[in-house]
């Protein structure tokens, strides 16, 4: 029973030390950014003295997805139908071979769910297009190449 608690005691002062690092990267960050607004505010008051910085709107960061390049998803979802060889696709297969294609886990469930998301997205936007169609409604529907 000793040996348990040693070994749990060991653990969570190695966890301890991890978030006590990450709160001192963070700090660090905050720093960085901080003296980085700042020196915004000192260029926009001396270019235009009757701006309030404190004013200005604040946006929110945007979240890159990080497993696609700019018009990679389209161009995957575009060969995965072109395989299909004119059957419609439904969303599960195509988010499995695109995961395959970007040698994704398929075991990892955030990546499959952020993947499927993403997938489902890309293909509304390309049907709203007209570059494919869309068959069917809700559960079960597929999509496919249109007719040329």
């Amino acid at each position: 029973m000793r040996e348990h608690r040693t070994f749990t005691i060991s653990r969570l002062k190695r966890k301890r030390g991890e978030i006590a690092g990450q709160i001192l990267s963070v700090k660090g960050q905050l720093k960085m950014l901080q003296a980085d607004l700042a020196a915004i505010d000192r260029s926009l008051g001396l270019l235009d003295p009757s701006i309030e910085p404190r004013k200005i709107r604040v946006l929110k960061p945007t979240h890159r997805f990080k497993y696609f390049e700019a018009g990679e998803l389209a161009k995957l979802i575009f060969a995965e139908l072109r395989k299909s060889a004119g059957q419609p696709v439904q969303v599960p297969p195509m988010v499995e071979a695109v995961m395959a294609a970007k040698g994704l886990d398929k075991s990892h469930r955030d990546a499959v769910r952020e993947v499927s998301a993403r997938v489902l997205a890309q293909l509304h936007q390309l049907a709203k297009r007209g570059r494919i169609q869309r068959i069917g409604r809700r559960v079960g529907v597929s999509w496919v190449m249109p007719p040329q």
